[in-house]
């Protein structure tokens, strides 16, 4: 999966409105973002319900059922079932808490992406919890974040994700779209709507395999592409006034200009820099391992740039700017 989380996600995540709440964990954070957005950081107890070994795996909490259910969810039973869909859950008072418009109820089926140690999924909120605890979900939410929790034969779960998950919910996701009701389904419309909810910050990136399924004969197609820790830029960067080369080059630009607003980028410990330009409409050719392609210029995109790429002479003088 493409990572989806930034510093620059981060640092827009800060800017939030806090919500004061009464869960447990009491360190739990709930900020309500300008772009309608909620984002949390807590735990993920494991979650059973909504498979049809509830009762077996977790004969203490699990239920046969889930809060989403049909006609609204539209999957292959009448519930979510916890072991084949990543799904969240939040406490019944959650949107009265945040003195949000609107009953939880039509919060479910929304989508969320929920990270936990640099690893990233998509998630639909499928099931309500008590008014005095947050932060659960389901096994295959757990499992997809590449932790475990079952026992040694799995036949019970057993634990679930310790304080530090965050999420970042896009309630009414849903509202005008068809509940996603497939794993893969769930990540693809999850990141449809991450990508329209946070275009402003330009934080959408490619796996290696994303790119090079896209590539053509001899060039591809990279839109907003950061945290790639070998790319690399080409000797000069031709400037065009749109995608391909068969636009015409408008200028080049060597690749010892001197930088401007370079910041650090983690993870990896990439430095990035802003190639943002005057017009919009500019794209530069990169080269991306064997793949030579084109990134939009803007002062909202960035290009990852590592020191052990540089082409030659001081960090200084390798430096792109516009």
């Amino acid at each position: 999966m493409a990572s989806f989380w930034s510093n620059f996600l981060d640092d827009y995540i800060l800017t939030g409105k806090t919500v004061n709440h009464p869960y447990k964990p009491k360190e739990s954070v709930i900020k309500l973002l300008d772009n309608n957005a909620i984002y949390i950081k807590c735990d993920m107890d494991a979650n059973a319900d909504g498979s049809p070994r509830a009762k077996i795996i977790d004969p203490q909490y699990g239920q046969l059922g889930t809060s989403l259910i049909k006609p609204k969810w539209t999957g292959e039973s009448n519930y979510v079932n916890a072991e084949t869909i990543p799904y969240f859950v939040l406490p019944s008072n959650f949107t009265s808490i945040c003195d949000m418009p609107y009953k939880l109820k039509e919060l479910l089926g929304d989508l969320a992406l929920i990270r936990w140690r640099n690893q990233e999924v998509f998630a639909i909120c499928a099931d309500v919890g008590p008014a005095n605890l947050i932060g659960e979900g389901s096994i295959k939410t757990i499992e997809a974040l590449g932790e475990n929790p079952w026992n040694l034969d799995k036949s019970r779960i057993i634990k679930g994700l310790p304080f530090g998950v965050e999420y970042l919910i896009f309630p009414k996701s849903t509202a005008n779209i068809p509940v996603p009701s497939t794993f893969d389904s769930i990540q693809q419309v999850g990141a449809e709507v991450f990508q329209k909810s946070f275009s402003f910050l330009a934080v959408y990136s490619l796996t290696t395999e994303e790119m090079q399924q896209k590539s053509g004969v001899n060039d591809i197609e990279v839109w907003e592409i950061i945290n790639a820790p070998t790319f690399k830029t080409l000797t000069d960067l031709n400037c065009r006034s749109g995608v391909g080369t068969e636009y015409p080059i408008l200028t080049s630009i060597p690749a010892n200009t001197v930088v401007k607003n370079k910041v650090l980028y983690t993870p990896g410990n990439a430095q990035v820099f802003n190639v943002g330009a005057k017009n919009n409409g500019l794209w530069f050719m990169v080269e991306y391992q064997n793949y030579q392609g084109f990134v939009r210029a803007s002062s909202n995109y960035i290009i990852p740039w590592r020191q052990d790429s540089l082409i030659s002479g001081s960090p200084a003088d390798n430096m792109l700017s516009i």
